[in-house]
């Protein structure tokens, strides 16, 4: 042995444990382009859902209810179409060209959204403003990992961890930098020209970003997931199955976001102001812990992160029900931001393993997730909160992360004997 060289592993090693992913998709310009990405992306979304209920009730006078509306469009729309674009970015191959379409197609939305004056046409811009393209450019990190050596492939689920994080950064900084441009210019259609201008510099990105990724079948990847066949046909009621349950485990963050803040100042009397801290927590814990849920998933297995994610959000939930004070709350704030990380990272991972081969399909199902959650919180727990109290909004909340468990179990059962 070289003189030395156990102690370069060790602090290889250690490196790689600290820094987690990030060091692989910096030192890679593929990949480094595809983070610079979903950074500008989930900026300019961020930046324009943060205004989204101000402009349409400043612009049209509208309700609570017609704001609602506006949120079911978008969610609906983006339910429907972006599993469909995954699916033909699959069968096409052009991720990087569908890509820039998305951007240009939701950067008009967003001009759009400063000219129009008709509620109808306004909800028009709103349903194609919800294409995202979190999911077709995280396929396309899928199939850059693809086509890596396979001494490195080990390394797969630590650079889709790194990079699945590169959106939630921008998430965060979305709204920062909308507050501060309403703060300068006085217009919330502002926002929308900035997100706009945004998106357009994103393709720049996109166009120039180097590297060729392929979309051919490959073995799949990672340890305690599924082998599956990607030539052999899904079955749509496992995949039904396994969609629902990773709604399920994601609504935790949505019943939180809806009624948290009601709870804080209804129930409890605090200010207004102290709803923020307790947003910047769960923000914070979650793209710090993100990273390192890839090596988790390495280490366990998807599966299984993704069965520990879901007990975190019955935890939480749990917690909350019976939480009556604002530093129990600020606490259990840790505890849904871990959760967060956990099931965010751990469910790309997991369907990008379950189903090989279909990078496009797994993104649009994974983003379709994302947008069909509030609309299972409100209709699901909008009639319990009205009923019996925020608190049992988060009781059944608990209840379902249950159940999700036991859909996960079935549909990986299901999808793992094909």
């Amino acid at each position: 042995m070289v003189p030395g060289s156990t102690s370069i592993s060790t602090r290889r090693r250690l490196g790689e444990t600290l820094l987690a992913g990030y060091p692989l998709v910096l030192a890679n310009p593929p990949f480094r382009a595809l983070f610079l990405v979903l950074l500008l992306g989930g900026t300019a979304f961020a930046m324009a859902m943060a205004y989204t209920s101000v402009w349409a009730s400043e612009t049209f006078s509208i309700g609570p209810r017609d704001v609602a509306m506006v949120f079911v469009v978008s969610g609906l729309a983006g339910a429907i179409c972006n599993p469909l674009l995954g699916l033909l970015s699959d069968r096409l191959g052009r991720r990087r060209q569908l890509i820039v379409g998305q951007l240009a197609v939701v950067s008009l939305a967003y001009l759009g959204y400063t000219q129009v004056a008709d509620f109808a046409v306004a909800l028009g811009l709103v349903a194609f403003a919800s294409f995202s393209i979190m999911g077709l450019a995280l396929a396309m990190v899928d199939d850059l990992v693809g086509t890596m050596p396979a001494l490195e492939k080990r390394d797969a689920s630590r650079i889709v961890a790194a990079e699945r994080t590169a959106w939630s950064i921008g998430v965060i900084l979305g709204p920062v930098i909308a507050a501060a441009i309403v703060t300068a210019t006085g217009d919330t259609q502002a926002v929308f020209a900035a997100a706009a201008l945004i998106q357009v510099g994103t393709i720049a990105v996109v166009c120039m970003a180097p590297g060729k990724p392929t979309t051919r079948p490959r073995v799949p990847r990672g340890d305690g997931s599924a082998k599956a066949d990607p030539s052999s046909p899904l079955r749509p009621v496992a995949v039904g199955c396994l969609f629902l349950a990773i709604v399920l485990v994601m609504l935790p963050t949505q019943t939180r976001t809806m009624y948290l803040p009601l709870f804080v100042t209804t129930v409890l009397g605090e200010p207004p102001g102290m709803v923020g801290p307790l947003f910047t927590v769960t923000a914070v814990t979650a793209v710090l812990t993100m990273p390192y849920v890839g090596a988790a998933a390495d280490r366990f297995g998807a599966q299984r992160v993704l069965y520990f994610g879901a007990l975190v959000g019955f935890a939480y939930c749990a917690l909350q029900t019976v939480s009556t004070t604002y530093p129990q709350i600020l606490a259990g704030q840790l505890l849904v931001g871990f959760g967060i990380a956990l099931w965010s990272t751990a469910a790309l991972i997991y369907l990008q393993q379950l189903m090989s081969g279909r990078a496009g399909a797994v993104g649009g199902l994974y983003v379709a997730a994302s947008q069909v959650t509030p609309l299972v919180g409100g209709l699901l727990l909008g009639p319990i909160a009205e009923v019996s109290g925020i608190p049992a909004t988060f009781a059944a909340t608990a209840g379902l992360c249950l159940l999700a468990l036991l859909l996960l179990a079935m549909a990986h059962r299901a999808l793992a004997a094909r």
